[in-house]
């Protein structure tokens, strides 16, 4: 007889948790870690728009030396951090390897400090106590991640002959025969006809939106700023790509149109529809255009040209530093800000082009380069997570080319950091070869498979991950003549899953669970739960302790809410909404909390309490109550909201809630199938989407009622099925016990409730035991 227990103290379950994924970031399996997360993933806890403390406590890293960062303390003149190796694997006992102090809210350590266990404190200047004691390893495979001092930095940016944005030495002859003879030359083919037929493209005379964009308040503004931003990315892009060309290849009809375009854009009204204050992303994607052209075309341009140049990007860069380094909105002081990050690597890498040659680009460059190498995202860990959703994910990685700048400007290699190159694990197990779309959040069942095609293989090719190879190979989209595939390194393939990859992943970080029937097989039965510490804020919806399935290649429960813009009426009233999900809400669709203005609440919390996988059975356990709770949501009676799903493999899936409340309500179990059911009644469904079928039953003591859910207009995929069970009579608290299998060729196990509000689960061989938010598996 064989036992495994999910549910209560974390302690014993994270131990063995190392053991079985950890191969599943980068490099090999790492040894486990005695250790316990403390509770609280930031010190100090000063506001819930903090960023999360890095490294997170008992993580792994891969990088050394490590950077130290926590969350930014109004009026603190300074930090004090203490750093200690451990002298034990239980780090019971520890030995102190320095104390250092700081003006910054994080530190990059200066030297390597090598594989093995560490204790680190911080505290503000002038304070006594020290904060709690945070643990972390770095692996015996950890990259150099070496920092070196902004000064260093900038004497080695600046000393370099233009161009600079271009691999050398060895890197280049291997980039150069690649793109001549190897596996891009239909890239660099299709790219050169591209180029070749936008000669003589007529401009237009000043890119101008039809209506004000900087907001989302109405479909027509949402509608003008997406049309504004295109222009602007397609005006950009190809001027990079006439630049990059006319750099390559020196031919001289590519050379006029590329000094043409870029020369365009260094002359559009910095204050008009093009400013930074009217649209930050396009604005900040131009001046770092014109930079990469004024790098590249150096030579080609005249003095007076580099100097209209120049002013340009000079002017353009007041307010977009402005943005970044403000006492009270910056990056520092306000984390959580998606498009913070990406102006600020785009800041750095204009700074890092132009050093030298404008004087204000040293103040550019010592105000961003500090704060880039520890700031890649303030949205997830060093295990790789990405709050924001796959969708996002995907988006994240033109960050590539900011990448490429920094490490050829400044020496500093972003892809040896832990969360740069284990980005790549998010969308390998939440968007795995053959599934239908990607996960959570904001536009996650959008058809991204050129995107991820297009940006994942460079990734791939940067990262020299095995696992990363294959994933690519897996993909038959992407435009592989785009900029961000050509100056990518030469890619070596790989055909299969290198061997003992987990078919199952957690991301503490953000709270995320997939489990796989076999992530090799496309035609797999996929599990996904999540429950975030990052609430429903930003690109997040009201989503904790919800979960998905899809399986064969087609989804089947799945989380809905098609995404027209950030801020509609469909956005607030159902794609963020629990209801929206495969949740729990109570007396007609209330759920987590959204804020007051219903676009999301970064307090709207839940956290995965704990995870197990043996490549049998998964467990994972969450807690939503604070989602729910009337700290979040105003006059809410939830106290309690627990969930622990088990996937028995290759096609059970076991779901028990456990919840109470202050007053009795009328709790209601929603499920979403991407399909509408071939059967349901008032406790069971069954869904079919071509050759996949999922088959469920809910359980509860209590009787209840099906309904069906009516989204609003437009809010959801056609064809789609909402349903809610409910509760026929109001009570207190309530467990469920809900069986789902994703083969309905044969019949459910059977759920059977105990007196004292236990439940027992029995399949084919094996038995669950579900009580006071603990299941426990045994094998018969």
């Amino acid at each position: 007889m064989l036992k495994r227990t999910l549910g209560g103290m974390a302690a014993p379950v994270l131990v063995g948790l190392a053991v079985q994924i950890s191969s599943a970031y980068a490099g090999p399996i790492n040894s486990p870690l005695a250790c316990t997360p403390a509770s609280a993933n930031e010190w100090p806890q000063t506001s819930p728009y903090n960023r999360a403390l890095q490294p997170m406590d008992c993580a792994v890293i891969d990088h050394d030396p490590p950077v130290l960062a926590w969350s930014n303390i109004k009026g603190a003149t300074g930090y004090e951090v203490q750093l200690s190796k451990a002298t034990d694997a239980t780090f019971g006992t520890s030995t102190l390897i320095s104390t250092v102090s700081t003006t910054t809210a994080w530190y990059h350590w200066p030297t390597k400090l090598g594989a093995g266990n560490y204790i680190w404190k911080v505290r503000t200047k002038g304070a006594t106590a020290w904060g709690p004691a945070r643990r972390f390893q770095i692996a015996s495979t950890a990259r150099d991640f070496t920092v070196p001092p902004v000064a260093t930095a900038l004497k080695t940016a600046s000393s370099l002959a233009h161009p600079r944005a271009q691999p050398l030495g060895a890197e280049r002859t291997a980039w150069l025969a690649d793109l001549t003879t190897g596996a891009r030359v239909s890239g660099m083919s299709e790219l050169r006809r591209r180029v070749d037929g936008k000669v003589g493209e007529a401009m237009p005379v000043d890119p101008s939106s039809a209506a004000k964009v900087s907001g989302y308040s109405t479909a027509a503004i949402a509608t003008a700023n997406l049309a504004f931003m295109n222009q602007m990315t397609k005006l950009s892009e190809a001027a990079r790509e006439a630049a990059f060309m006319a750099m390559l290849e020196r031919k001289t009809s590519v050379i006029a149109d590329a000094k043409r375009r870029i020369l365009f854009l260094a002359g559009l009204d910095p204050n008009g529809a093009t400013s930074f204050a009217q649209e930050p992303l396009g604005a900040a994607r131009v001046v770092w255009t014109i930079a990469f052209g004024y790098d590249w075309l150096y030579k080609d341009f005249t003095t007076d040209e580099r100097a209209t140049i120049l002013a340009a990007i000079k002017g353009r860069m007041v307010l977009l530093m402005a943005s970044l380094t403000d006492v009270t909105e910056g990056v520092a002081a306000k984390p959580l800000n998606s498009i913070a990050v990406d102006t600020l690597q785009n800041a750095l890498t204009v700074a890092a082009l132009t050093v030298g040659d404008i004087p204000e680009a040293t103040t550019w460059f010592n105000a961003t380069y500090p704060l880039f190498p520890q700031w890649l995202s303030p949205f997830g860990g060093d295990d790789g997570g990405f709050a924001s959703g796959t969708n996002y994910l995907i988006w994240q990685l033109e960050s590539q080319e900011n990448w490429d700048a920094l490490r050829w400007t400044t020496g500093v290699d972003v892809m040896a950091k832990s969360w740069a190159r284990n980005l790549g694990r998010t969308l390998v197990y939440f968007y795995p070869p053959g599934s239908p779309f990607g996960m959570f959040g904001d536009g996650a069942s959008e058809d991204n498979s050129e995107p991820n095609g297009r940006l994942f293989r460079p990734y791939a090719a940067r990262a020299g991950d095995p696992l990363y190879s294959w994933y690519n190979g897996q993909s038959i989209a992407g435009d592989y003549s785009r900029l961000q595939a050509i100056l990518a390194p030469p890619l070596v393939k790989q055909s299969t899953l290198p061997a003992n990859t987990p078919n199952s992943i957690w991301l503490p970080s953000v709270g995320w669970t997939a489990m796989h029937s076999s992530l090799a097989d496309r035609m797999r039965t996929s599990v996904y739960f999540k429950s975030s510490g990052y609430g429903s804020y930003n690109h997040s919806h009201a989503d904790q302790n919800t979960f998905t399935i899809n399986s064969q290649g087609a989804a089947l429960l799945v989380e809905t809410g098609l995404y027209d813009y950030y801020g509609s009426y469909n956005f607030i009233n159902w794609s963020k909404t629990t209801a929206a999900h495969n949740g729990i809400t109570y007396d007609g669709g209330k759920g987590q909390g959204q804020d007051t203005n219903g676009k999301g609440d970064v307090n709207a919390t839940g956290i995965v309490s704990s995870f197990r996988s043996d490549g049998v059975v998964d467990m994972v356990s969450g807690d939503a109550s604070k989602a729910y709770s009337v700290s979040v949501v105003p006059n809410s009676p939830v106290t309690k909201a627990l969930r622990t799903l088990v996937y028995i493999r290759p096609s059970t899936v076991l779901v028990f809630d456990t919840l109470s409340a202050t007053t009795p309500v009328a709790w209601e179990w929603n499920v979403h199938g991407q399909v509408t059911p071939a059967s349901s009644d008032n406790s069971q469904f069954t869904i079919r989407n071509g050759t996949a079928a999922a088959c469920g039953k809910i359980n509860n003591t209590g009787a209840m009622t099906l309904s069906s859910i009516t989204a609003p207009t437009n809010a959801a995929a056609a064809g789609q099925w909402h349903g809610r069970y409910t509760l026929n009579t109001k009570v207190a608290a309530t467990t469920y016990a809900t069986v789902i299998s994703t083969d309905c060729a044969s019949a459910l196990p059977s759920a059977v409730p105990n007196a004292d509000g236990s439940w027992v689960v029995k399949g084919a061989g094996w038995s669950v035991t579900y009580a006071n938010g603990s299941a426990t598996y045994t094998k018969n």
